[in-house]
């Protein structure tokens, strides 16, 4: 597959496309934004080719543990996204014949909740307690999709 270029995220991922000078970004909706706080959240183009994600957040009434909770919170779930767009393979976890899908049950693979890396893919299994379970190394079937 050919690399998918910022504006192509922006539309498959329903974002912002931004662009000024030689400064091109893609704004997500993500975080909270109310009276008291904002949510700043982009992904960008490094030097080298790779994207980077930006997450900014103003609130003057929380403290920095709770900020950065919240801004690693953001930053893996983009990730998440973003890998499932670019990455040709992705992992899945199947349980006997079936795959899991994002809210623990067991669905075909197409409906399965992908995952960009085995990390994250365990994080699921012990969230939702998950047992007698494998990981696979799968195509990302959703590249193409719109």
């Amino acid at each position: 597959m050919n690399k998918l270029t910022l504006q192509q995220i922006a539309e498959k991922l329903d974002a912002n496309y931004w662009e000024a000078g030689n400064k091109k970004r893609v704004y997500l909706r993500k975080g909270y934004n109310t009276k008291k706080m904002t949510t700043k959240t982009y992904i960008y183009e490094k030097e080298d080719g790779t994207f980077g994600i930006s997450v900014y957040i103003d609130c003057p009434s929380q403290d920095y543990n709770w900020i950065k909770s919240q801004k690693e919170k953001i930053e893996k779930e983009v990730e998440q996204e973003l890998g499932l767009l670019v990455q040709e393979e992705v992992f899945v976890i199947k349980s006997n014949d079936n795959y899991i899908d994002c809210i623990g049950d067991e669905d075909t693979l197409e409906e399965a909740e992908k995952f960009i890396n085995e990390k994250f893919a365990n994080e699921f299994i012990k969230e939702y307690d998950l047992e007698n379970v494998e990981i696979l190394k799968v195509n990302n079937q959703i590249l193409e999709v719109a």
